[in-house]
């Protein structure tokens, strides 16, 4: 069974390149996507997603907002990827403390290699 991949990201253009991207990977699918923290909550159970690929800054809150309304209970379930452009040591060791993988953009192999990564076992 593939990996189901939601992807949160505030610009809609770069959302469905990966969108685009993230479906023809093999062994993943891309369920959709969404540019809110509110929407990345409802989506992440209504489209059982078991990878969220999340910008950091989203139209109504950061990955860390989705990641608290998500919960302890979900996000154990959950692979979050936090996709920002953003080098900052201090806010990757915050995600990574929190369970997420940090992945700067634009690199696209290195997402690739953390959303394989992140395939629920």
């Amino acid at each position: 069974m593939p990996t189901r991949i939601l992807i949160a990201e505030d610009n809609a253009d770069l959302a469905q390149s990966l969108h685009y991207v993230l479906g023809f990977e093999p062994g993943l699918e891309a369920v959709g996507y969404v540019t809110t923290a509110r929407e990345a909550v409802a989506a992440v159970g209504s489209l059982r997603a078991d990878v969220l690929v999340c910008d950091l800054q989203l139209r109504d809150g950061t990955a860390f907002d989705v990641l608290d309304r998500l919960g302890a209970d979900a996000t154990s379930k959950l692979r979050v990827i936090v996709h920002t452009g953003y080098r900052d040591p201090a806010l990757q060791s915050e995600v990574e403390r929190r369970g997420a993988a940090y992945v700067v953009k634009p690199d696209l192999d290195r997402l690739l290699q953390a959303v394989h990564a992140a395939k629920p076992v």
